[in-house]
């Protein structure tokens, strides 16, 4: 392992007498609904297994009870998954969500591409508070920067785009997985400024795995982590002129490939309050490299802030 250059360098109203006339004009705003994947119309509860997300197959539920007739999906509704079962949905248009929650113990969900292949977020949010794995294949457009709450394992295997949105990671102790070549512009962040509770880990992997165009990183909170697993692939994971900004516990992780040597470059690091972590794992016999301070003013430190400097095989240089 080998730590190099890490250089610490509307309504309206019109009166007239003696009548009064309330003319109301019509917004055209729909609201959001939510709505709760269920594949077996009036039975009571919200029915499991594999049906298509579109804007015309009946396969969604106004009532968490599952007793309504079952509807469409209408663009910018809440897409509810809490069937305490397995689904497996297929995309099978373009859409807009306003968000999409995987909920309720034992229900585990993946969502395929079909005749569509991309989801837009309105409020870039995706959550999983079951306690099994969620999988979206598909690409998602973020319309905002929102929160990825993983209380439980999330995996985006789609491209995360977005024109200055970014999103935040939440869910102490679970995993939030990338493995496509993101491109989304905004921030990434860990955790709450000031806060040391953790927001997990969210690990950038595979072949191709990268949040490259993101314009920084911020971990915070103790157990707080960005993994930059190089296991099954040797990719350019962050942006070589980006701030990395650890604070209140939060720790960087590279992790090198096991057949080549492996190199990540970054702009600089900030430590912040509290005891930070990098972490540099090699394997045997092979060199990785983690590079900081493209930019002037490449390391600061607030306080009486420190950071640890970690790793295994070290100094195969």
């Amino acid at each position: 392992m080998k730590l190099r250059s890490f250089s610490f360098a509307s309504t309206a109203l019109l009166k007239s007498a003696p009548a009064i006339i309330v003319i109301a004009f019509a917004s055209g705003v729909t609201q959001a609904a939510n709505k709760y994947w269920d594949l077996n119309n009036t039975t009571a509860g919200l029915g499991t297994g594999t049906g298509a997300w579109d804007l015309s197959a009946t396969n969604w539920n106004t009532a968490t009870v599952g007793t309504a007739a079952t509807v469409a999906f209408a663009s910018g509704d809440d897409a509810f998954f809490q069937t305490a079962g397995i689904n497996t949905v297929t995309l099978g248009v373009d859409l807009t969500a306003n968000s999409i929650t995987q909920a309720t113990n034992v229900t585990a969900t993946t969502i395929n591409s079909g005749g569509g292949t991309q989801i837009t977020l309105t409020t870039g949010n995706i959550t999983n508070s079951g306690n099994t794995a969620f999988i979206i294949n598909p690409n998602i457009v973020l319309g905002a920067s929102g929160t990825i709450n993983a209380t439980n394992i999330i995996t985006l295997n789609g491209v995360v785009s977005g024109s200055g949105f970014g999103f935040t990671k939440t869910g102490g102790g679970n995993v939030l997985n990338l493995t496509a070549a993101n491109t989304y512009t905004g921030a990434t962040t860990l955790g709450t400024a000031g806060s040391a509770t953790s927001a997990g880990t969210l690990t950038v992997s595979g072949v191709a795995g990268s949040i490259a165009t993101s314009s920084g990183y911020t971990i915070n909170g103790s157990g707080s982590k960005l993994l930059l697993d190089n296991t099954a692939g040797n990719v350019d994971r962050i942006i070589n002129t980006g701030a990395v900004n650890l604070s209140v516990g939060g720790e960087l992780s590279l992790t090198g490939n096991t057949t080549t040597a492996t190199s990540e470059t970054f702009g600089s690091l900030a430590i912040g309050s509290g005891n930070q972590i990098v972490t540099i794992a090699s394997a045997a016999g092979l060199v990785t490299t983690l590079n900081a301070g493209t930019v002037s003013n490449a390391f600061t430190r607030t306080g009486n802030g420190t950071a640890l400097i970690r790793g295994t095989s070290l100094d195969q240089s």
